[in-house]
Parts: C-alpha cells; sequence; structure tokens
C-alpha cells in the first residue's frame, strides 16, 4: 500500500502504509503511554496522529512529550475534515 502524503499549504501531512503503520506500533506496544494509541500517520515532524484503542477517538500526539494528546476527530473521516477546515480557517483568519 502507498502512503497518503503531501503538504497542505505550510502544513505537512502522512497517513503512513500499512507496513509501517504495524511496525511502529510494534515499538510502542508495550510502552505505558503510547500503548494506548494505534499510530497511524504523522506531520512530518513531532507530531503523529493515532487511534486510542479503547475509544477508538483519534489524537494528536508527540512522541517526545508523553503528556501531549490533543482530540483531532472521532473518526478518520471528521480528523481530514477537521485537518482542512482547521488550515483553511487559519489561513483566513490571519
Amino acid at each position: 500500500m502507498i502512503p497518503m502524503q503531501g503538504a497542505i499549504g505550510e502544513h505537512y501531512i502522512a497517513i503512513w502504509s500499512l507496513d509501517d503503520i504495524v511496525e511502529v506500533n510494534r515499538q510502542y506496544e508495550n510502552d505505558s503511554v503510547f500503548g494506548k494509541y494505534y499510530i497511524f500517520g504523522s506531520s512530518g515532524g513531532t507530531f503523529h496522529y493515532a487511534f486510542n484503542k479503547e475509544t477508538g477517538k483519534i489524537y494528536e500526539i508527540d512522541l517526545y512529550d508523553d503528556e501531549y494528546n490533543k482530540y483531532v476527530g472521532d473518526s478518520l473521516m471528521e480528523f481530514i475534515e477537521n485537518y482542512f477546515f482547521f488550515l483553511f480557517h487559519k489561513k483566513n483568519c490571519v
């Protein structure tokens, strides 16, 4: 599976391939903080996007700051809609 990735304005988003998703999540499955998430993509930098394994909700998490977790949607479609809305709104409100 080819990952989806690219720039949206000044921002970047990557939805990883299935192989990458499995590999990354194996690394964190026993982690006391990040083990509760199923990571599927990133901002190309610090932030990663993940499903909470208990609730199914999607969060933006920071693998360098285990206290950071920002709710970004109830579903993948809502996450994408919110992501695009945020970028459009931010651009037009500046």
